[in-house]
């Protein structure tokens, strides 16, 4: 069983500010989530991801693993 996670309301807004807060990918090599994972640069914006086919899902999913952060979430940090 996998650890739970605290889940918190999040709306994020398209021009909010993305930081990839890890320099390896850590998703299955070869799954579609790592192609998604591999558009993030740091200082894009959310739009910008989903433009380049990346998912509102990946973003929930990669903030609450510390992957990555948002300008606009309430613990915005541009460190790990």
């Amino acid at each position: 069983m996998r650890g739970s996670l605290t889940v918190i309301p999040y709306r994020p807004s398209p021009d909010a500010i993305i930081t990839r807060r890890v320099n390896y990918n850590p998703k299955q090599p070869g799954s579609k989530a790592a192609e998604r994972f591999d558009l993030y640069w740091s200082g894009m914006i959310i739009q910008e991801f989903l433009d380049a086919g990346g998912q509102m899902g990946d973003i929930y999913w990669d903030i609450a693993r510390a992957y990555i952060a948002t300008s606009d979430y309430p613990y915005w940090s541009s460190t790990k």
